[in-house]
């Protein structure tokens, strides 16, 4: 849910076009433990929401040599551990394999820097058409099987699997079955073609489940999640943090007054991944961690829009809004003048609210305000009959904690964000 910090100054500025964009506080939750991934936006804010455990591999949505994540294979560390079967390919060993040494073995997780190296990637040896699950074949493009790996679930119920990917026909072949069983084999033909619009198609073994869990790729500049981060060389521990979507790329610029620096011009953006990363908190302190005041974002998104974004609270804990996030954004980029036409303006805030909710509202007719709750109860309503830029006191007092959607209306056009109750 999102606050506009406005002072006079910037109050008048609405009415004109503006050189930058409003100063804009936002809250993401991503639930006890983590359980949530949430896809998120600086310009439309969240746009997307999955549970984190409900996918095992996630394979890339696109078989074109052209696509930057052509054969990547991720594995979700959050379900269990992954390994590939020293010597063992799907002919020699599929069928006959029963049992496995895992203490001779090393997990294989994501490489966090860059999404095009997924944990079965990270299989690969030396020659250039390995891609870890398998070997690219020039004659058919397409990328045949060539190691088995097994998932050890945290109900230590293993399976083992091998991907083949039929680049021509734009599909994969999955097979899998219990550790030990030579008999009853699953297979699943993933066709892509549903997901194109997507950077990958997820899948759950031992369920036999295709799962459509993530937004667009247009969509979302960077994602809310645990994942296993590189904290060191060679060492990886699954940690809190953000990660850029393919094409968004970000700088940390430190120490600086993040008040008042936007000197995004001198800085080097960087392409990985993890640009952003975990460590813009420290997630050892609770229930709520210690975020540093002297550090700022700048983070470039597809369309060459430079934002300016500052972490301000990290909390964790069990309550409805354990795992917060809030963070303050900026657009730095000239606005267009269709910004300052649209029918509504609206900004609520503080967020998360206690006892009030203001609501700043800039609309050509009449408006009405609505509280509503997740299950779309109206909590509170009330009506104006001014026009211009104006603000609507909310009384949260007697709400439970919890999140809810202010709906603002016009006639012509309706908006609506969210609000975070937290007494």
């Amino acid at each position: 849910m999102k606050k506009i910090l406005l002072s006079a100054a910037a109050l008048i500025s609405l009415s004109n076009v503006m050189a930058q964009g409003p100063v804009i506080t936002d809250t993401v939750i991503t639930g006890v433990g983590y359980a949530n991934n949430i896809w998120y936006s600086l310009q439309n804010d969240e746009t997307g929401t999955a549970v984190s455990s409900n996918w095992d591999i996630a394979l890339a949505s696109s078989a074109s040599q052209n696509s930057p994540l052509t054969a990547t294979i991720l594995f979700n560390y959050k379900v269990g551990t992954l390994y590939a079967i020293p010597n063992a390919t799907p002919a020699n060993s599929f069928d006959t394999l029963a049992t496995v040494n895992f203490g001779a073995l090393t997990e294989l997780k994501n490489n966090d820097s860059t999404w095009a190296e997924g944990a079965l990637n990270r299989a690969a040896g030396p020659g250039q058409f390995d891609y870890g699950f398998g070997t690219y074949n020039m004659t058919t493009h397409n990328v045949d099987a060539s190691r088995i790996f097994v998932v050890k679930y945290a109900d230590n119920s293993v399976k083992k699997f091998y991907v083949n990917l039929l680049s021509v026909q734009g599909k994969y072949e999955i097979f899998s079955a219990d550790l030990g069983n030579a008999t009853t084999v699953t297979t699943q033909n993933l066709l892509l073609t549903p997901y194109g619009s997507k950077n990958f198609v997820y899948y759950k073994i031992n369920t036999n489940t295709v799962v459509d869990r993530e937004p667009a790729s247009a969509n979302w500049d960077f994602t809310f999640l645990q994942y296993p981060a590189a904290i060191s060389p060679g060492s990886q521990y699954g940690s809190f943090g953000i990660l850029n979507n393919v094409g968004v790329q970000a700088v940390k610029v430190s120490p600086v007054d993040p008040a008042t620096y936007e000197d995004y011009q001198s800085q080097t953006f960087s392409n990985l991944t993890n640009a952003i990363g975990y460590n813009w908190k420290n997630a050892q302190a609770q229930p709520v961690a210690t975020v540093p005041t002297d550090v700022v974002y700048f983070v470039k998104v597809a369309n060459g829009n430079i934002w300016k974004v500052v972490f301000t609270k990290f909390t964790t804990g069990s309550g409805a809004n354990s795992n917060m996030n809030v963070f303050t954004k900026q657009n730095l980029t000239t606005l267009s003048v269709g910004d300052e036409d649209a029918s509504t303006f609206i900004s609520v805030y503080p967020n998360p609210a206690n006892t009030i909710a203001t609501v700043v509202i800039d609309s050509k007719a009449n408006t009405t305000v609505k509280v509503l709750s997740m299950a779309g109860q109206v909590v509170s309503e009330n009506t104006t009959t001014s026009t211009g830029l104006q603000t609507i006191n909310v009384s949260t007092e007697n709400l439970n904690n919890g999140v809810y959607l202010v709906e603002v209306s016009n006639g012509a056009a309706t908006t609506t964000q969210r609000l975070v109750v937290q007494h």
